[in-house]
């Protein structure tokens, strides 16, 4: 892991896609997949495609790669929704026990978070099946071979 500061994952280019190890890659995966979801809400403005616990996993992930807990009202930004709305969808990941409540060094009084070991696995697992496939190319070439 890499130390950076607390900044979102939509921030792109900081985690090169190509070499590094596979925990770059995976990080650089999960990157991707925050910023083509942000390239997509605005493209098609049309409030459809909300999923706060996704994007709360997605940037977690960037940010335990990066060695950084996150507070969570920047969590709740990069939801891009209501807080009251990303603060029930925390309180669920947290129930799952895919996000725990780490323990600040300073006593800041800021509120933050960070993947669970089990989150951790989890989101490794799914970014991982990326990496082991040909890319995108492989899902397009299996879509086309249904037809």
């Amino acid at each position: 892991m890499t130390s950076q500061p607390d900044q979102p994952a939509s921030e792109a280019g900081d985690i090169p896609l190509l070499g590094g190890n596979e925990q770059d890659q995976l990080a650089a995966i999960a990157q991707s997949e925050f910023h083509n979801r942000r390239r997509r809400d605005s493209l098609i403005r049309y409030d459809l495609f909300a999923e706060p616990a996704w994007d709360m996993l997605l940037d977690l992930y960037i940010q335990y790669h990066r060695g950084q807990p996150v507070a969570v009202d920047r969590l709740c930004t990069v939801a891009a929704t209501a807080s009251t709305t990303a603060l029930r969808w925390l309180a669920l990941l947290i129930e799952r026990e895919l996000v725990i409540r780490s323990s600040a060094a300073e006593d800041d009084g800021i509120v933050r978070v960070a993947l669970s070991e089990r989150g951790i696995g989890e989101m490794e697992r799914y970014l991982r099946d990326f990496l082991h496939r040909d890319r995108l190319g492989g899902d397009i070439a299996a879509a086309l071979s249904t037809r």
